[in-house]
């Protein structure tokens, strides 16, 4: 199993870790935590295709010197692995078919360092984990699609 957790600031990311740790999560190392959808499109060409992979990622992140919008990071993971199972993390997401769900972030998280949704949702993620078992373990988790 593969997770990439993708966020524009550094600093959510490392609260996001730090949580993780804290949790003692069995599978923390299977975690990866990046920035830009360069670093995900790279790390995805070793993932076999089947394999378990799942995406969370912010709305708007970095591209080079520019944004780039979560939602064709989903569509170009799925692109290439159909399987995967992509989630927008996010203050303000947007919704496409390419999103499987939606993470509820809360305002303010970089000031509070609270991911406390995000973080039961990574404990929970085991191989071959589906859709159905994320949204009955995190009835948070709200539609990914308009």
């Amino acid at each position: 199993m593969r997770v990439f957790v993708v966020q524009r600031l550094r600093g959510n990311l490392d609260a996001i870790r730090s949580a993780v740790e804290a949790q003692g999560i069995a599978h923390a190392s299977s975690i990866a935590y990046l920035r830009s959808a360069q670093e995900v499109a790279l790390a995805i060409q070793e993932i076999p295709t089947g394999a378990t992979l799942v995406v969370v990622s912010g709305s708007v992140l970095r591209y080079g010197s520019s944004s780039y919008d979560g939602i064709y990071l989903a569509r170009a993971v799925k692109r290439s692995h159909p399987q995967a199972l992509c989630f927008s993390y996010s203050v303000m997401p947007a919704q496409d078919a390419a999103i499987d769900g939606v993470i509820p972030k809360k305002d303010g998280t970089l000031c509070t360092g609270d991911h406390d949704c995000l973080v039961r949702f990574l404990a929970v993620l085991r191989d071959g984990v589906t859709l159905a078992d994320l949204r009955a373990a995190v009835p948070e988790i709200r539609s990914g699609t308009p």
